[in-house]
Parts: C-alpha cells; sequence; structure tokens
C-alpha cells in the first residue's frame, strides 16, 4: 500500500501516517515536514506509487485528486466514504466494485487488504472495472460533454444567470 502527500488535518490521512508509516511493506508519508505527524518522507512519484498494489486516495481539503491517475492503473484505490464530488462523478462509483473503502477511523483496513489479497479474482475485478471507468474520461467528446453538464449544474445550484438558450437543458443536470 502506498500514499504520500499532505495530511491536509483529515483525520483519516492524520490515521493512516500514525499507523502505517513505519510499516516494512507500506509506503506511507507525508511531505510536510514542519507537521506534527509522523512519517516525513522524500517525493514518490505516481510510477513510484504504482509498484503497490492497494494506493490511498483519501480525500484533503476536497476531492482525492489522486483518484483519476489510480483508477487506471493496475492498482486498487482505498478510499474513505466520499463527501466530494467533482468532473470525475466520484458520487457514481461504486465501494467494491471500482475501488475498496475503508472506514474513517481506518479500523477495517487491515482486514479489507487481508480480503482481497486472499481473493485475487475479486481484486481483479475492480481494478478492470476502475480502468473502464477511467477510460470514459479519456474520450475529448465525452469530456466535453461532462464540462458543459457540469457548467450547467453550476449555474443551476448557483441561480447563476443563464444564456436563455440553455436554460432548455436545465432538466439535464
Amino acid at each position: 500500500m502506498a500514499w504520500l502527500g499532505r495530511s491536509n488535518e483529515r483525520p483519516p490521512r492524520i490515521k493512516l501516517l500514525e499507523r502505517y508509516h513505519d510499516h516494512s511493506d507500506q509506503d506511507i508519508g507525508h511531505i510536510r515536514e514542519q507537521h506534527p505527524h509522523p512519517g516525513v518522507k522524500p517525493f514518490l512519484s505516481s510510477f513510484d506509487h504504482m509498484k503497490y498494489r492497494y494506493i490511498v486516495a483519501f480525500e484533503g481539503v476536497n476531492e482525492a485528486t489522486n483518484l483519476k491517475w489510480v483508477m487506471g492503473t493496475n492498482s486498487i484505490a482505498i478510499c474513505h466514504p466520499m463527501e466530494y464530488e467533482g468532473w470525475y462523478m466520484e458520487g457514481r462509483l461504486k465501494p467494491g466494485i471500482h475501488y475498496v473503502e475503508v472506514r474513517h477511523d481506518l479500523a477495517d483496513l487491515d482486514e479489507k487488504l487481508s480480503h482481497y489479497e486472499s481473493h485475487p479474482e475479486e481484486a481483479k475485478a475492480i481494478v478492470r472495472n476502475a480502468n473502464k471507468w477511467a477510460a470514459k474520461f479519456k474520450e475529448p467528446e465525452r469530456e466535453d460533454l461532462i464540462a458543459t453538464l457540469v457548467l450547467l449544474r453550476y449555474a443551476k445550484l448557483t441561480n447563476n444567470n443563464m444564456p436563455s438558450h440553455l436554460r432548455e437543458y436545465l432538466d439535464l443536470v
């Protein structure tokens, strides 16, 4: 399992650092020397992350930004219940289908890792489903459509003045 980032004072990230920063078979750490949390480590590239079967994709200040590239690899994303939704449409992702979900307090993390280690076909299915999801975002036409829908939804939710020629599409969002 790998993760290197900032704690952003988010409890799941802090708990991860406290529990796993010194495990020999995990590469867990943070990059902010001035923070009081254990596990300061040097930069770990995306390529180096991909050497691990599991990559932690916990939300920070907002969505888990690494989730987008993790789901396109042969690694499994480990996520806590997600609060934020961005253009990656995280709200449509399903635990056990697209990623492995763990509790915010990480009480079930070891159990989940053990389960997927002893059920490799289930783990491979998650990777396949995640890869299929990620592939959708590599199609320029689909990206344009998603961007348009996101902008429409934003305009609808914020009650911004929307051009009249776009109002007829509000029922799509």
